[in-house]
Protein backbone atom coordinates (compact mmCIF):
# COMPACT_ATOMS: atom_id res chain seq x y z
CA UNK A 1 0.00 0.00 0.00
CA UNK A 2 1.57 3.50 -0.94
CA UNK A 3 1.74 6.26 1.96
CA UNK A 4 -1.11 8.23 0.39
CA UNK A 5 -3.61 4.78 0.98
CA UNK A 6 -2.12 4.64 4.19
CA UNK A 7 -3.29 8.43 4.85
CA UNK A 8 -7.07 7.96 3.76
CA UNK A 9 -7.58 4.78 6.26
CA UNK A 10 -5.67 7.11 9.10
CA UNK A 11 -8.59 9.58 8.21
CA UNK A 12 -11.25 7.51 8.45
CA UNK A 13 -9.65 5.40 11.64
CA UNK A 14 -9.56 8.99 13.39
CA UNK A 15 -12.68 9.90 12.30
CA UNK A 16 -14.30 7.05 13.58
CA UNK A 17 -12.16 7.82 16.98
CA UNK A 18 -13.89 11.27 16.99
CA UNK A 19 -17.82 9.80 16.51
CA UNK A 20 -17.48 7.19 19.14
CA UNK A 21 -15.54 10.30 21.89
CA UNK A 22 -18.92 11.91 21.01
CA UNK A 23 -21.10 8.90 21.60
CA UNK A 24 -22.51 9.27 18.45
CA UNK A 25 -21.70 6.08 17.27
CA UNK A 26 -20.76 3.03 18.99
CA UNK A 27 -18.80 0.23 17.52
CA UNK A 28 -19.23 -3.49 18.18
CA UNK A 29 -18.05 -6.75 17.33
CA UNK A 30 -19.75 -8.49 14.98
CA UNK A 31 -19.38 -12.26 15.07
CA UNK A 32 -18.75 -14.40 11.90
CA UNK A 33 -22.23 -16.32 12.04
CA UNK A 34 -24.02 -13.11 12.29
CA UNK A 35 -21.92 -10.83 9.56
CA UNK A 36 -23.51 -10.13 6.43
CA UNK A 37 -21.15 -8.31 4.49
CA UNK A 38 -19.28 -11.52 4.91
CA UNK A 39 -21.49 -12.76 1.89
CA UNK A 40 -19.54 -10.13 -0.54
CA UNK A 41 -15.93 -10.70 0.76
CA UNK A 42 -15.30 -14.26 1.68
CA UNK A 43 -15.72 -17.64 -0.28
CA UNK A 44 -19.50 -19.11 0.22
CA UNK A 45 -18.32 -22.87 1.37
CA UNK A 46 -20.76 -22.93 3.67
CA UNK A 47 -24.79 -23.11 1.98
CA UNK A 48 -26.57 -22.35 4.95
CA UNK A 49 -25.17 -19.57 6.20
CA UNK A 50 -25.11 -18.18 2.39
CA UNK A 51 -28.52 -18.89 2.58
CA UNK A 52 -28.88 -17.26 5.90
CA UNK A 53 -27.21 -14.22 4.70
CA UNK A 54 -29.03 -14.12 1.03
CA UNK A 55 -32.58 -14.43 3.06
CA UNK A 56 -31.35 -11.03 5.51
CA UNK A 57 -30.45 -8.92 2.97
CA UNK A 58 -32.91 -9.81 -0.09
CA UNK A 59 -36.32 -9.06 -0.63
CA UNK A 60 -38.10 -12.50 -1.19
CA UNK A 61 -39.76 -12.06 -4.82
CA UNK A 62 -43.61 -12.69 -3.33
CA UNK A 63 -42.67 -9.29 -1.78
CA UNK A 64 -42.13 -7.52 -4.45
CA UNK A 65 -44.41 -9.21 -6.65
CA UNK A 66 -47.95 -8.09 -4.41
CA UNK A 67 -46.39 -4.18 -4.25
Amino acid sequence: MSTKGICYVQIRENAVREQVQKDFIDVVHIADKLNNSDIFTKEGKDVALFIQCRETLCIPPSDIVNK
